[in-house]
Order: C-alpha cells, then sequence, then structure tokens
C-alpha cells in the first residue's frame, strides 16, 4: 500500500495526470522519488505512439515535430520548464548565492528567461526535425531518454546536497530526521541498471549515445548546482531534467547527420 501511495504521490506531483488525492506522510514521500521515472516512461510511450500515428497518415515534420515536442510539457504541466526558467534567471543574474536563490523562490520570470527558453526551443525543434527526417528509427530508443533522465533526477535528489531544507524537493529527498535515504536510493540504482541494460541490448549505438549525453549534463549539473547554488532545488533539477532531454536529442541528431557525411 505505501508504494501504491507513493506511486500516486509522484505522478500527482510530477504530472497532469489524475490520480487518487489522499493526505500524503513522511513515509510514503521518501518513496515517491523513486516512481518519478513512471511519468517519464508515460511520456516516451506517448512520444512513440504519436510518431507512429502520425507516420502511418504520412503528416509534414511540420506537424509532427510540435506535437512531440508539446507531449511532455502537455503530460507535465510545464513544471520542469518552469524550473528551466527560473534558473535561467539565477544562473544570469551574476548575483551572490543567497540572492540567486532568491530569484529562484520569485514566481516572476525575468528576460533571461523568455530568451534561454526561446533559444532551447529552437534548438530542440531543429535537432528533433533532424531525427526525425534523417534517422527516424531512432525515435523509439530516443523515448527512453526520457525515463532516464528522471531516473537520474531521482538520484540526485536522494544523494546531492539540498540547498536548503525548507523547500519541497527536500521532502521528497527523505532525507528529513535521518539525513539519507537508502531505500530509495537502492530502487533508483536498480531502476538505472535494468533500464541501461535494456536500451543497450535494444540499440547498441544510440542508447550509448543517449546514455552518454545525460550523464554529460548530469555531471555538470552536480558541479554547477553545488557551485553556483550551495545545492539543488526543485528548479534546478527541472533546470536539469531539460537540459538531459535537450542534448541527448541533439546527440542523436549529430549522430543521424554524421551517418550521411
Amino acid at each position: 500500500m505505501i508504494f501504491i501511495k507513493a506511486l500516486c504521490i509522484a505522478v500527482s506531483m510530477y504530472s497532469k495526470i489524475p490520480v487518487f488525492q489522499f493526505e500524503w506522510k513522511e513515509k510514503e514521500m521518501r518513496y515517491a522519488i523513486a516512481f518519478f521515472p513512471v511519468i517519464g516512461a508515460v511520456i516516451g510511450t506517448a512520444e512513440y505512439l504519436f510518431f507512429r500515428a502520425l507516420s502511418t497518415v504520412d503528416a509534414p515534420l511540420l506537424i509532427t515535430v510540435p506535437v512531440m515536442c508539446a507531449i511532455p510539457l502537455i503530460i507535465t504541466g510545464g513544471i520542469h520548464l518552469d524550473g528551466y526558467m527560473d534558473t535561467s534567471d539565477a544562473l544570469s543574474s551574476y548575483m551572490d548565492r543567497e540572492k540567486r536563490l532568491e530569484i529562484l523562490k520569485d514566481p516572476h520570470i525575468g528576460a533571461y528567461a523568455v530568451i534561454r527558453t526561446v533559444i532551447y526551443t529552437e534548438i530542440f525543434v531543429a535537432a528533433l526535425a533532424a531525427v526525425l527526417h534523417f534517422s527516424p528509427g531512432m525515435i523509439c530508443i530516443w523515448a527512453f531518454g526520457f525515463v532516464l533522465s528522471r531516473m537520474l533526477s531521482a538520484l540526485s535528489v536522494v544523494t546531492f546536497s539540498c540547498a536548503n531544507r525548507e523547500g519541497t524537493l527536500y521532502s521528497f529527498s527523505g532525507k528529513k530526521g535521518i539525513g539519507s535515504n537508502k531505500p530509495a536510493l537502492i530502487i533508483i540504482i536498480c531502476e538505472i541498471i535494468a533500464l541501461a541494460v535494456s536500451m543497450i541490448l535494444f540499440d547498441l549505438r544510440s542508447s550509448l549515445i543517449i546514455i552518454g549525453s545525460e550523464l554529460a549534463v548530469f555531471i555538470y549539473y552536480r558541479y554547477k548546482s553545488a557551485k553556483v547554488f550551495g545545492g539543488i532545488t526543485g528548479d534546478l533539477a527541472g533546470w536539469f531534467l531539460c537540459l538531459a532531454e535537450l542534448w541527448m536529442t541533439v546527440a542523436l541528431a549529430v549522430a543521424a547527420l554524421t551517418e550521411l557525411i
């Protein structure tokens, strides 16, 4: 029952999918982050099914690409993109740590958030269009990337230092009162290993590209969050997720284009 409630909490927190509502208790919230990848599985499945459906009717890229780019936003409600925008403002402020953390909490968005989001969207659309045009067979393994990004995000929540102990992310980290969340950590590590093996068995080359690009962003996320903010927050976790999914798409696009050169 604890795991079912933990799953419902994860789905309710990180997506717009309707689930049964109940009072959230600490023992269920400790495991909720381990079910975060379920949202990625829903997104990846939706991406693949919509791609197949649109391919069946020979829909042009002008329609297919925007639809596929919108799917993660529709399912999640844009919660991670919101974190990306807030973090963009904070990083671009060049203020001290305390001021940057204040900017993360500010519900308003600044010019840098808009500018970086526009650039992000343009790159993502171009990269996805390249993958769909030159190597549409990569889309299935690309869909797995949405699961991996959430597994890595979940791993950061239970292993990285938190910038403060008041935010929602700290509650989901399971560190409150005990300092660590080993049960969730064990589950997340097992999930990552199982997914990585499955991806590699399915498509070695594309899998290594996705895993490598997301791990590179993960390392950068660890470095940047510790150096600039003194730890991670919910916004920073969303920022990482967006970057991981952007660069896995760019990496696949480069691989698809390279095969033609």
